[in-house]
């Protein structure tokens, strides 16, 4: 508990006048600070009663509309305060911290709030994430003033909770085209051409996945038959994403290069998910890099358990040589054949940290290679010994991927 400059005031003057009208034997001056004493002291034995029984009884409680978001998307944020004292609660000023790197949308999360024994105050407002990836809440903030506002009492609550902001996605015309012509075979192909544990042919039945039809008998015969078998063999492709310290602080909110090199990311998880394949990411963090495997159609848990690891602004000075470690201690089994390796970065990433790319490209097992670049448009030249080694690479103009407020 502290003292308001008011009731400071109040202690000063009163001391005055005590002196004086003792000096002055005056008895009109030690009546009034006599006064002044007694409402201090009042106002604090009543402010102190309060709070003995809030402090106990005082609960918040945070509810948030949704635990999943996009990039930009508004999130309504409600806050409960309850009382279960008998007392009411005077002036009490509630602050909610917002998330870093987000914006107040409707309301500003602040209020002064009166509450009345055995009831619940509410607060709402609404946010926007700047960035990709967890949205961490914290604490709240409490501040209680006496009745006559001469004392202040200010405590924090503890209230984490995390949302998961996932990038949105753009069909680049570029990487579809690429993905066609190079990994279609090994992607789409195997999927849906032909690579099967067989064991029946049978007739079609409702319900059957319109995939395994034979259309080439269906054309030639008339009759609708499908196949049965255990399972498919999927396309299965490895996709790791290099985003450095460095890219978050390049570009403003929301579209630093760290938020776009992520939007490239799930643009061509979409891709490859859209061709019925498989694929296994890698993401580089401060520390280690993040390694998820088995996202295809259906795996949206595994995307959320992606997105939720990745913490704004924080990131490695070298994410290719985090990547390379995290794959020779924590990598695929040798049994993993991989279709097609993407390596994701910026231009920046790309310069600065060209030779332990090159490591990362030539690494064994990864299949075909292909290094997606994106960065401001210009004269973007790839370093010749990439194309030395067979690896594919391909640009992808910041822009097509950039968001407005």
């Amino acid at each position: 508990m502290r003292i308001a400059l008011s009731g400071a005031l109040a202690v000063v003057i009163s001391s005055l006048l005590v002196v004086y009208s003792c000096a002055c034997r005056d008895a009109t001056l030690f009546t009034v600070a006599l006064i002044i004493v007694t409402t201090l002291y009042v106002d604090y034995a009543l402010f102190s009663r309060t709070l003995r029984k809030i402090s106990r009884n005082l609960r918040v409680v945070r509810r948030i509309d949704k635990e999943v978001v996009t990039e930009l998307e508004e999130l309504e944020v409600e806050l409960n305060v309850v009382n279960e004292s008998n007392v009411p609660v005077y002036s009490l000023y509630i602050v909610d911290e917002p998330p870093p790197y987000t914006v107040r949308v409707k309301g500003s999360g602040e209020a002064e709030l009166n509450i009345d024994p055995f009831s619940v105050a509410k607060l709402r407002y609404s946010i926007k994430p700047m960035c990709s990836g967890r949205v961490e809440f914290r604490g709240v903030r409490l501040i209680a003033y006496s009745p006559l506002r001469i004392f202040v009492y200010e405590w924090g609550v503890e209230s984490r909770q995390s949302v998961v902001a996932v990038p949105r996605s753009a069909r680049l015309e570029v990487l579809s085209k690429t993905l066609n012509s190079v990994a279609g075979v090994k992607l789409l192909g195997r999927t849906s051409g032909g690579l099967y544990d067989l064991v029946m042919i049978r007739e079609y039945v409702a319900g059957d996945d319109p995939r395994k039809i034979l259309w080439k008998h269906l054309a030639r015969t008339g009759k609708i038959l499908v196949r049965e078998n255990r399972g498919e063999v999927q396309g299965r492709a490895l996709v790791i994403a290099l985003i450095s310290r460095d890219d978050w602080c390049t570009g403003e909110l929301p579209n630093t290069m760290g938020n776009i090199v992520l939007r490239l990311l799930e643009s061509l998880l979409n891709e490859i998910r859209r061709s019925y394949g498989v694929a296994d990411v890698v993401v580089s963090g401060e520390l280690s890099a993040r390694y998820i495997t088995g996202i295809g159609r259906g795996g949206l848990a595994k995307l959320l358990e992606l997105y939720s690891s990745i913490s704004p602004f924080s990131g490695p000075s070298s994410p290719a040589e985090v990547v390379v470690r995290t794959l020779e201690f924590a990598g695929p089994p040798s049994s993993t054949v991989y279709g097609i390796t993407i390596i994701l970065a910026s231009v920046d990433t790309m310069a600065k940290d060209k030779d332990m790319l090159l490591k990362l490209i030539m690494k064994e097992g990864l299949g075909v290679r292909m290094l997606v670049v994106t960065g401001p448009s210009g004269n973007i030249r790839f370093p010749s010994v990439f194309e030395q080694v067979g690896c594919i690479t391909v640009f992808v103009p910041h822009k097509e991927l950039m968001l407005r407020i």
